[in-house]
């Protein structure tokens, strides 16, 4: 995913490849942005991110929305649905950071695997 042409620059490639590892059938978090937009969209969708991720990458910085979520109740399966002990909180998180932080895992993966 490293183009060593351009610096550390982040590819089309890798970004195309982490968006076909993307899960689908998923809820849109924040961004309300579906998983399926994203990996089924292809090059043309693929094109947004690419700048952008870049820009974050050699910015060092991410936009302020990709640090919100929104927490849900999520009813546990059992007990009482009146009471809140049988709740548990999931964060619902950017689906676009989600990607970036995919890419950026990797990234760091291959660095430690090549210096092993």
């Amino acid at each position: 995913m490293i183009d060593d042409e351009n610096g550390n620059e982040i590819t089309m490639d890798g970004i195309i490849k982490a968006l076909k590892l993307k899960k689908v059938r998923k809820t849109a978090g924040y961004d309300r942005v579906p998983s399926e937009m994203l990996r089924d969209g292809g090059g043309v969708v693929a094109s947004l991110p690419y700048q952008l991720f870049n820009k974050c990458w050699k910015s060092h910085r991410v936009p302020i929305d990709w640090c919100k979520a929104f927490i849900v109740p999520l009813y546990k399966g059992k007990g009482s649905r009146q009471f809140c002990t049988y709740y548990r909180p999931i964060s619902l998180l950017n689906v676009v950071d989600k990607l970036y932080v995919k890419i950026i895992i990797e990234r760091i993966v291959n660095d430690i695997e090549n210096k092993i």
